[in-house]
Formats: structure tokens, sequence, C-alpha cells
């Protein structure tokens, strides 16, 4: 089943206080994901130490200082290689370093230099540590020093393999089981490890606990992620997805403020883990999203939902999942339905990312990239609190700094493209490790500004490299390219904390290598292609030939695979949220910007709908087909007066929202400067019936302007007629409308070809969703039995004195002036084909009009037009999914409009593009669900 899901939030509203209460409490628990990830800056710190002494102490030696104790030592203690002089209670004098012990041989008077011989013992009697500023760290607990120090370095790195497993495990279960239980079991599990991290008893449990933490901290916050996704509309989609890693951000300043407040590790642990502990508390009442209980088909589930956020919004009337579901009547029936269709595509394998010297060159430069964003990124945190001066001040800018970075990073990419804001702001990271290697370590404040444009530099350039892969590479390896970028990137993440650690080989060695990264990056970057403003490749030829200006002109006969050469500059922002940190929800985002649709018709339905669907879905590639353009369509012969037909077959409130959407948009084109190019005006008239109707106000008289009962008065205008109805409505002159509907697409990037489409499964190679607008034409192109042509005869006429509109109630006989024609109606003959026209139809037009309005008796230039009105019981805007051979094609159907077409079309393309974004949802999910 096709849920239409912006229309949905356009019922219930794209982010109101049922998604903002839902939103706040999903990404406050992200906050707990970024304190796990990075909670071992301060947990897992080495403090100044020595061996332990072999017995009790009566007084310390360090250079010319003396004491009483070791702990007034630390305050002057500078160096790894400095070493302690004690004298015990029984005369031996030791000498203790870090790692070893020696005993002086000679015990004579106690002097800090001693030249003779010495016994060196192991550290059997443990370790003294410096409890000045942490009372107790992990290394302190269990000694991780010395021959142990590998087992330290060991705690980050496998943490990031814990993040990367759970990445997978629970992004496959949250679409398994749902993710409102992922949120409950992750949630859950980072308060319930977190506290048991700090209960563990020795180094190997707190490991395995802490991957444990990792899993699901990871887990949480892919499924996170997708959830807020599911449940905010697209206009608040960008933002709000975007801070959900904002909120990750807060998490490191949590960990910052919260080493500065308590300095005992176990104590920490469990301040970090409770911080989020109302959401906790909480969390089961979160509801499932109605996306995902829609795909598991448990609709009552999700109709409370619905409902649910339908009285939180304070929406009056709540929409039924039944109206925004696309199926076939006979399948609603059979119970059958279309979303467990999928799209059936020829695997692929790592190969194909190497499959050409171009393609293999783009690869390596593309995992490159994300190496480098995933060392960057990590290798500035985690070595933040080193850079002298207050570790908790600098932890805590590390983290702030990612806030303005994700904007930047989205407003950059549209304005400048993509290679062209990568490549310096890498080549900026590089300079920036540079620059750092020259500033003097006493100038503090310098090297923490420095490290901050560091960060906030790669952090811009990994921000963006997530959209760029997926519009470098066709649709038939897209999800290959995001995942094994991913990937790289998580090595990245693993990599960097044992980059850090070679600050002990050379302060700056791990400036040094992410410098060269970056370097190294940005050069190699200057070799891809830019791809704003470029269409999203199908095959690995086009990839190839990307970068090559190719035009084309509209309306020629394309190659065996066209597709639109140019797509609309705005794309799509749901793509760029900020910062990495899942790749697999990433991949399940990103693949929605790779779709081609192919609009098979050009009369106003089809026009109208692939306006939509490029404004609706921007990053789509849209081509209109069709074998007719204006003027030789039925909707250049088609009065264009704004007076609903009902359909027997459609629900009332349905039509009526069709119409208000094409009513409301047409409004606004006829009060602005493009109202004349449009051909569209406002013109007021009668309505007028022999006997009074059963029904004296019909469904739209609350959109039309002015709607009212004729006064007695007027109605002297016409002595057959006992009622009638005045108002005002809009008039469209077809012909300049449709061509002011192709100057749009074309300011979109969308291109349109001449071309003949036989059957629509010709088109499954070349696109990915096909959205059917042929009127008549589905009669043979989809075997539409329901379809039938109605025959419409119609006069043109010169008769500039006639500004008001005149129609009989029964609508055979109607007047509408345009801006320079007057159009006189008309017939409904069912079943006819002829397009021939009749002269004795003419005649009996002309008559009827005239004893309506008398004078047109002296109209002049007289001409006739015929057309077929592609006419059914109901209006068909709904989505399938077609199959041939184990291949499957989504296809969203919209025609059927018979002589209402002008009056419903920007509704009925508005309710189409949708079912083309779940269409492209639903092959993207599927991908999605088969990557994870």
């Amino acid at each position: 089943m096709a849920l239409s899901s912006e229309r949905l939030f356009d019922s219930l509203g794209h982010f109101g206080r049922f998604q903002a209460c839902v939103y706040f409490a999903s990404v406050f628990q992200a906050i707990s994901c970024g304190i796990h990830y990075l909670a071992s800056v301060f947990m897992a710190v080495t403090p100044n130490f020595v061996c332990g002494f072999p017995g009790n102490v009566s007084s310390v030696l360090f250079h010319n200082s003396s004491a009483s104790s070791i702990e007034d030592i630390w305050t002057v203690w500078t160096s790894t290689e400095n070493y302690i002089v004690a004298q015990l209670e029984n005369g031996e004098i030791w000498e203790l370093d870090q790692c070893s012990r020696s005993k002086r041989e000679v015990s004579l008077d106690l002097a800090y230099e001693y030249k003779g011989n010495k016994s060196v013992f192991p550290c059997s009697d443990g370790f003294l540590y410096d409890d000045t500023k942490w009372k107790s760290t992990v290394v302190t607990q269990w000694d991780l020093v010395c021959d142990r120090e590998w087992l330290a370095k060991l705690i980050q790195p496998t943490f990031m393999l814990g993040v990367l497993i759970g990445a997978v495990i629970f992004g496959d279960i949250a679409d398994r089981l749902g993710r409102q239980r992922v949120i409950w079991f992750t949630s859950a599990g980072q308060f319930v490890f977190g506290i048991a991290v700090a209960f563990t008893f020795d180094y190997y449990s707190f490991v395995i606990v802490r991957f444990l933490l990792a899993m699901v901290s990871s887990g949480y916050l892919v499924v996170a992620f997708v959830y807020v996704t599911e449940f905010v509309g697209i206009k608040a989609r960008t933002w709000a997805s975007m801070h959900v890693h904002a909120f990750f951000a807060l998490g490191i300043m949590v960990v910052a403020l919260v080493g500065f407040l308590v300095r005992t590790w176990w104590v920490y642990q469990i301040f970090l883990s409770i911080a989020t502990l109302p959401f906790v508390l909480c969390c089961w009442m979160l509801p499932e999203t109605p996306f995902w209980l829609l795909s598991e088909e448990r609709y009552e589930d999700a109709q409370k939902v619905i409902d649910t956020m339908a009285r939180w919004n304070k929406v009056s009337t709540p929409c039924k999942v039944s109206e925004l579901c696309s199926v076939q009547q006979d399948d609603l029936a059979s119970g059958r339905t279309g979303d467990d269709d999928t799209s059936s595509t020829k695997k692929h394998n790592i190969l194909d990312l190497f499959c050409n010297w171009q393609i293999a060159r783009r690869t390596i430069t593309v995992w490159l990239i994300w190496f480098t964003g995933s060392l960057g990124y990590y290798v500035f945190s985690l070595s933040s609190v080193s850079l002298g001066g207050n570790e908790y001040l600098n932890l805590f800018l590390i983290g702030a700094v990612e806030l303005p970075c994700y904007i930047i990073a989205c407003v950059a990419m549209d304005k400048l493209g993509r290679r062209n804001t990568l490549i310096p702001f890498l080549i900026l990271s590089a300079l920036i490790c540079v620059l750092i290697m020259f500033i003097p370590q006493d100038f503090n404040i310098l090297i923490i500004l420095a490290n901050m444009a560091g960060k906030f530099s790669i952090g811009v350039a990994f921000g963006l490299i997530y959209l760029y892969t997926a519009e470098l590479y066709p649709t038939i390896v897209r999800s290959l390219a995001v995942g094994s970028g991913s990937m790289m990137c998580r090595v990245g993440s693993v990599v960097a904390p044992f980059c850090v650690y070679l600050r002990s080989v050379w302060i700056f060695m791990p400036l040094l290598l992410v410098g060269i990264m970056a370097l190294l990056s940005g050069m190699l970057t200057i070799l891809l292609p830019e791809t704003l403003g470029k269409p999203l490749t199908n095959t690995l030829e086009e990839a190839t030939e990307m970068g090559r200006n190719k035009k084309s002109s509209s309306k020629k006969t394309p190659p065996a695979h066209s597709g639109s050469e140019k797509t609309p500059p705005a794309l799509e922002k749901i793509e760029m949220f900020g910062q990495e940190r899942e790749p697999l929800l990433w991949l399940y985002i990103l693949e929605m910007a790779s779709p081609k649709v192919a609009v098979v018709g050009a009369g106003v339905i089809g026009l109208s709908t692939a306006l939509c669907v490029a404004e609706t879905c921007p990053s789509c590639s849209v081509t209109v087909l069709s074998d007719q353009f204006s003027p030789n369509t039925t909707s250049d012969v088609a009065a264009g007066m704004l007076i609903p037909h009902t359909y027997p077959g459609t629900p009332i409130h349905r039509q009526k929202q069709w119409f208000k959407e094409t009513f409301t948009y047409l409004f606004a084109i006829s009060n602005s400067a493009e109202a004349s190019e449009a051909g569209i005006h406002l013109v007021s008239g009668w309505q007028v019936f022999k006997s009074t109707p059963k029904e004296e106000l019909p469904f739209w008289s609350d959109i039309v302007l002015g709607f009212r009962a004729m006064s007695e008065a007027e109605l002297l205008k016409f002595p057959q007629h006992r009622f009638g109805q005045a108002f005002t409505t809009l008039k469209c002159d077809c012909p300049p409308y449709l061509l002011w509907l192709e100057k749009r697409l074309k300011a979109t990037g969308t291109q349109t070809y001449t071309r003949k489409v036989a059957d629509l499964w010709e088109l499954h190679s070349e696109y990915d969703v096909v959205v059917n607008c042929t009127g008549m034409g589905a009669q043979q192109l989809v075997g539409d039995k329901q379809l039938l042509p109605v025959r419409g005869q119609v006069l043109k006429v010169h008769a500039p004195w006639v500004k008001q509109f005149i129609r009989d109630g029964d609508g055979l006989t109607y007047i509408y002036p345009g801006i320079h024609r007057v159009t006189l109606g008309g017939t409904r003959e069912k079943g006819s084909w002829s397009l021939c026209p009749d002269a004795g139809t003419t005649r009996d037009i002309f008559d009827r009009c005239c004893s309506l309005e008398p004078s047109l008796q002296g109209a002049q230039d007289i001409e006739v037009k015929v057309g077929l009105r592609p006419s059914r019981q109901c209006v068909r805007v709904q989505r399938e999914v077609l199959s041939q051979g184990g291949v499957k094609l989504p296809v969203v159907h919209n025609y059927g409009h018979g002589a209402g077409g002008f009056s419903v079309h920007r509704g009925t393309a508005i309710e189409a593009a949708y079912l083309v974004g779940e269409c492209i949802s639903a092959l993207q999910g599927s991908s999605s669900r088969a990557k994870l």
C-alpha cells in the first residue's frame, strides 16, 4: 500500500505540536550518543605516575626539592623522564621512575644524583598516581601503564568497532521489528550499559560492556534519525534532520562539563549515563511511525497514530488511511497491496566501482575523502584535551564549533557547488594543521582557536561528502558507493585514536598525518567533476562521461537512454544533515536523491504533474515524453473555465481539495505579473437552471468568489430559467497556459521530448518511475476498460463585448469569455472517436448560445475545435507496480479527468507528485533494507 506521506503532513502539519514533542524527546537522547562516543577522553586519561614504594617513606627528593610525601612532588613534575628519590624508614634509598625502580647499593646521604651501583626491580608494589586532577581513572583503577599501556589504547578503538557493528545490526532490526521497539531497547540499553560500565570489576569486563554500550548508542542514533524523519514533513525535514547531529555535538559539550565537575571515573560515568534518564523513563510513550505500521499492513494502528497527531496538532478533521493509500479498487477487495513490490535490478559488487580508470580514480579519491574526514574529525576531537590550557574548555569549544558547521556546509554546497566547497575546506584543513605546528606551545589560546578552525573546516568537508558521493555515481551502484565510503569512514574513526597516540613519538605527528591526508584529498578532488545542477546518472557510461557539456534541444527525439540533461540547481537538502555518524542512515536518506522520472503526456495534466514533481522533489531528473505538444493537444481545445464537474466514483472531499488547490494556485498567478502570459484572468457570470436543483449550494461554492443566488432582476435576462447562481471564478486561455507551463518546466531543468510511447515497459531501463498522464491514450497503453472518450465540439469566436460567462445548468451550453476569444459550447458525445467538426453540431451550439446571449449573433471569425475528453467514473490518481519477467516498474497514474481537467489539474498533479515520492521512498527503502 502506498502512503501519500507529504499529503499526510499537509493535512496534519509538517512540524506541529505533536511532531515537536516527539522530535525533541527523540533527539534529546542523541545527546547521550555524543556523550558515550567521547567519554573516554577523560575516563581513560593517564595521569603522571611512578612505581610504588617498597616500604614506608620518610622523605622524598625531586631534583633540589624535598618533601615528606609524593603528593607534594606532582606540582613540579614536568616530564615522563623524571624520577623520584625516596628514603625509606629502614634507611634504604630508592630511585623511582615510571616503569621501573632501582635500589642504591650504597646508602649515603639522600641526594638526587648518584654514580654508584643500583639494583633494578619491577613495579611489583603497584604505581603511585598524580590525583591532583583526577582522583581515579580506568588507567589508575587497573594499572593500564607500562607493559599494559596498550590495553588503555584499545579502549576507544574497540568502542568504535562496536559503533560499526551496532549500526549494521540495529538498522536491520528496526526495519524488521519497528523503530519504536529499537528506540526503547537502545535508549534503555544506553542507560543500563552506561551504569554497568561504572561497576565493572576488571578491564576486560569494562571493555565488553563498553562495546555493548557502543552498539546500542550507534543503533539509537541510526534509528532515531529515521524515526524523526518519518514524523517530520518535508518543509521542516532539513532543519530537523540537521539538528539531530547538533544534539550529538551537545553531548560532547556535556562530557566537558561533567568532566570538569566530577573527577572519579566511575562517578563521572554514572553522571554521564543519567544525563538523559528522563528520556528512558518516558520513551515507552513514543508511538510507532505510521509509515512503518502501514508497511506492515497494521492499518488500524496507523490510523490511531494519525488520530493522535491530529488531536495534538488541533486538526479538526484528521485524514484517513484509506484516503492516503493508493491501491486498485479490485486490490482493496482482494486485500492485495503494492508496497511490498520492489524493484529488481542486476546485482553489482565492489569491482563495479573500478570498472574503468576514470571510475576507479574517482572511487579511490572518494574513499580517501571519507577516510580523511573521519580521521580528522576524531583526531581534532580526541586531541583537544592535550592542547594546553583548560582541557575541559577545549573539548567544550570543539563540540560547540560543530553547530554552525552544518549550516555552512548546506549553504556553501548549493551556492558554490560540491567540488568547489570541498576543495578549499580540505586544503584549509591541511593549512591549519601546518599553522598549528608553527604556533609556539605557550600560545595556548591561538592553538585552541586554530584547532577549532581545523575541526570546523574538516567538518564542512566531511558533511558534504555524503551527498557528493551519491551524485558522483550512477543509480546502479549508488548504494554500493555510499556504503563503501561509509565503511572507509569507520576505518578512519578506528584509526583516529591510534593516530592521537603518536603524540608520544612527536607532538605534531597526528596533525602532520591529518594535514597530509587532507592536502592529498583536496588535490585529488580537483579531478572530480562538479555535480551541482547536473543530472543524476543511471549507468556507468553516463557517470564516466560526467562533466562533459551535452546539449539537447527541447522536443527532439532522445537517444535510447535519454534523460534530463539538467536538474534544478536547488538540490534537496534532506540529504545534507551534517557530520558523519552512521553510514547506513545516510544510505537510507541519500538514495532518495537518485531517481529519474518520466512523465508521459504533455497536456495540462502531464505538464502540471511534471512541474509538481520537479518542485516537490527537486533532486529528481524529470523528463516529459509525448507524441503531441501544444497546440496539438486535447487541452488546447478545452474551455479552461474553473467550474468543477462531479466524478461519481471519487469522494466529494477529495474533489473539493483538488479544486481548492487548483483555484488557489491559479488565483495567485492571476494576481501576478505573469497573468497575461499565462492566459489567466478572473471572470464573473451566471449559472442558470430551468428548475431549482436539488443542491442549491455546490461543494465548491465556498471556494469561488462571491457565490450567491441570482436576484429576480438578474433572472429577467434569462426568461426560460427560474433559478440561477452568480459568482466569480477563473478562466484559463489554454494554449498560452500550456506554453507558460512549458517555460516553467524548462526553468526547473525539465526536458521535453517528442516521443511516441507505445508501451510503458519500453521506459523501464531508462527511468526509475513513470507517470502516466496520457488521457485517452491510457485506454490502449495500460488497458483501462473504464476509460471512454466523450467527444466535445466547441466554437472559438471573436465577440469582445461579451464580458460575463453564462452557463446552462445542464453543462451542455456555455459562453466563456477569454482574453482574446469567447468559447461557445458544447457537446458530450459518449463513445464517439470522431475528431472531425460536424456542421450541424456547429449550428446547434451557436443557436443555443445565442438564445442565452442574443448579442452573439454579431460574433465573427468562428473557429471550430473538437477534442476527446478522457472520462471515467473516478479520476485515476494512484500508484501501482508493474511486473514483467522478474523486473518491476513503479508507475503513477493521473488521467481520466473528463470535462473537468482544468478545474482540478493542479490538485491532482500535487497528489500524483506525492505518489512519485512514495515510489522513490519504497524503492530506496527496500534498497536500504537489503544493504542493512
